[in-house]
């Protein structure tokens, strides 16, 4: 094999790689829902990039108990490119049926020590969805295409946004109504 037959494939293999793991994906959004459904969390702040630390810790307790269908969420509330303090998050998990409603039910309590509750209301969103294939890269690729494109669409973040998590896909939702739900607890209106 001649060395541009090696430089062509191995071109090849990296542009179809970054393909795969959605580098050229275009961002759509579509009208979406979040919600009812309880936000099992805890309050973070830092940079984003560490939030999946806490997402990790999360799905290995999960994981052990044999509870994996509780889906992963986290609201984000600052613009790291912005904000001059610590960017806040929420990171936690959603209760969003009665079986589920069940098991947290029956958490021990040093299981949820720490944890906060919000019920999250019935919300129209606007939505976008990008899929899981490379593990936390896919997580870190989502938001840096994500954020950019809904502002260059136009939109206005009015509250945090929300990100849902399953094995598969990546949630991101941009509340369009019940703005206070979604917004640090100093700057809630109550």
């Amino acid at each position: 094999m001649n060395q541009s037959t090696l430089i062509g494939s191995a071109l090849i293999a990296i542009l179809s790689g970054l393909w795969y793991v959605g580098v050229f994906n275009e961002v759509k959004f579509t009208d979406g829902m979040v919600g009812p459904a309880k936000f099992v969390y805890k309050k973070h702040a830092g940079p984003y990039q560490q939030s999946g630390m806490h997402f990790m810790v999360l799905c290995t307790d999960f994981k052990e108990r044999g509870d994996e269908d509780f889906r992963m969420a986290g609201i984000y509330y600052d613009d790291p490119e912005t904000t001059k303090n610590p960017s806040r998050y929420l990171a936690g998990f959603l209760v969003e049926n009665k079986g589920q409603e069940d098991r947290f039910e029956a958490f021990e309590k040093d299981f949820l020590k720490g944890f906060e509750v919000m019920n999250i209301k019935a919300t129209k969103t606007i939505m976008s969805t990008f899929l899981v294939r490379a593990g936390n890269l896919s997580y870190g690729l989502s938001a840096m295409k994500t954020y950019p494109a809904f502002d260059k669409k136009g939109y206005t973040m009015k509250s945090g946004s929300m990100e849902i998590y399953d094995r598969v896909k990546i949630y991101t939702h941009f509340p369009q109504e019940n703005y206070e739900q979604f917004l640090p607890e100093e700057s809630s209106e109550e």
